[in-house]
This record gives structure tokens, sequence and C-alpha cells, in this order.
């Protein structure tokens, strides 16, 4: 979005954005902002106009402020871990077939990248999670749910 003026956020503290961060997600202001949106996008037929799925966009959008404030949130703990993972989406594959040379972990249940493919996203996050001393491990959500007994 042009402004029609400049501005520097440089000089300001990053307390201060991490403030409105937590009081707004504790206020669960993005919700709140989306729900009108939602109200506005049905009154004025917009997904019909433009074909567009736009409630699916604001659910991305409230997702992601949702991810960075509980990201800020919990940065303190985080940073104060040794022993740190990443879970990656198996759908980020490159190969879903016999050409992907991870291997599953039962014990974890997870899959471990050996890498098979330079333009991989798995193969890409696995090597800069690993440079940064985290296990990095991918699933499918299958694995993520205890099994009813």
């Amino acid at each position: 979005m042009p402004y029609k003026f400049n501005f520097d956020f440089s000089g300001l503290p990053r307390k201060f954005f991490n403030e409105i961060i937590e009081i707004s997600y504790e206020k669960e202001l993005h919700k709140k902002a989306s729900d009108k949106i939602r109200g506005l996008i049905k009154k004025f037929k917009i997904e019909e106009i433009t074909g567009l799925d736009l409630s699916c966009m604001l659910n991305v959008i409230e997702d992601l402020i949702e991810i960075y404030a509980l990201n800020n949130f919990y940065r303190k703990d985080f940073e104060k871990t040794s022993k740190r993972a990443l879970f990656l989406p198996h759908c980020s594959r490159k190969y879903m077939d016999s050409n992907c040379k991870s291997t599953f972990n039962p014990s974890i249940p997870s899959y471990i990248c050996n890498p098979c493919s330079p333009d991989c996203l798995i193969n890409k996050a696995s090597e800069i999670g690993r440079e940064k001393g985290y296990d990095v491990l991918y699933t499918s959500r299958f694995f993520l749910y205890p099994k009813n007994n």
C-alpha cells in the first residue's frame, strides 16, 4: 500500500511492537476484524463478483497473525531451550513416490530426510534446520494424533 508520506520505525524499540501484538492477540482483535470483513464480503457478494474465495484468504491472514503473535509470546521460552525440533508437512516433499529417499522412524513416528534433490523443500528446510542445531522431522497429520482404542 503506497503512502503519501515517509516513515521510519527503526528508532522504535521492538518491545513497542511486541506489546501491540500481545494486546491485539489477547483481545482477539485479528479475529474481530476478520469477522467484520467476512460480513462485508457476504453483504457485497464479493466472492461471486471476483470468483475469489476471500473467506479462505481471511483464514490464512488470521492464522498468520496468530502464529506471529504466538511466536513473539513464546520467544523467550524458546530461546532458553537447548533441544529444538522443526516439524515439516510431508506434502512439501518434491517426490511423493520412491524417488523420495526419506526413512520412516516408527518410534517417533516421523520421516527423516535423506537428501534426494537440491530443489526439494523438505531437503532445503532440513539443511537449514540442521545447521541451526534442530532435529528435523516431517510427518503426515495421520501420525500426529494418537489412535483411539
